[in-house]
């Protein structure tokens, strides 16, 4: 069993986006019973803004996108089988140079050390893992009209010039942060280098799962094993599916 932890939790949006209910009530509840089992548990959270982690996120995750679809194409595979958001993620990827990438990696070391300071107050950190509960298929997708567009885009030739001059920064950058919107509390720990866990402790109404994501100080992995341990002990969830997989089964 783990010692007593000191425990911290926050349910909003670190991108300021909203956050259903039922994630809130999971975190809230897994907060009321560790506070049961004796931990200490209080609201609180990282001083990290998050719109610059997003930020840094999107300049990795849009720098290697080209790279991994030139990789595709060395193996044989042809521009149309990439998705049209891809190829755009691509065009903007290529216009980072190494002097932006270098930038957000000063950022991400901002990000850890503010991370770092916070775990000298607290031991374990509890938010949503997503906003919401499982999202219908398509639901991320752009609307038709700016579909069309990205389609006119690649068909013309336009995408690279325009992503060369900028152009589509803001775009992207939109689409991006829209696409977070229903997972904006697990980039952080990614950036950070620190462990981070998603314990199924909530269901829907409707029998979805929602996690509690349970984030702990560098190389403490140890902590966060032990304390799924004991919730697991507390509110076993090995049998509990949705109703999907009994279907299914």
């Amino acid at each position: 069993p783990p010692p007593r932890l000191r425990i911290a939790y926050s349910t909003a949006s670190p991108l300021g986006t909203e956050v259903d209910a039922e994630a809130a009530a999971a975190v809230q509840a897994a907060a009321r019973r560790l506070a049961a089992l004796c931990h200490h548990v209080e609201e609180a959270a990282p001083p990290v803004d998050g719109h610059a982690v997003a930020a840094c996120y999107l300049k990795l995750y849009a720098a290697q996108v080209p790279a991994v679809m030139d990789q595709a194409r060395s193996l044989g595979a042809r521009d149309s089988e990439f998705e049209p958001l891809t190829r755009v993620m691509a065009a903007y990827g290529r216009r980072l140079d190494a002097a932006a990438l270098t930038q957000s990696l000063a950022r991400w070391n901002e990000f850890a050390r503010t991370l770092g300071a916070f775990f000298g107050a607290w031991d374990v950190w509890l938010t949503p893992t997503t906003a919401r509960a499982a999202l219908p298929h398509g639901t991320l997708d752009p609307p038709p009209a700016e579909a069309r567009l990205t389609d006119t885009l690649l068909a013309s030739g336009l995408l690279a010039p325009l992503a060369r001059w900028g152009a589509l920064d803001a775009r992207v950058q939109r689409l991006f942060v829209q696409n977070l919107a229903p997972y904006p509390f697990t980039q952080l720990a990614n950036l950070a280098g620190v462990p981070a866990m998603s314990l199924p402790l909530h269901w829907t109404p409707e029998g979805l799962p929602l996690g509690v994501q349970a984030v702990g100080r560098q190389g403490d992995e140890a902590t966060l094993l032990q304390l799924a341990a004991e919730l697991e002990a507390d509110a076993p969830w090995f049998d509990r599916l949705a109703p999907i997989a009994h279907e299914a089964g």
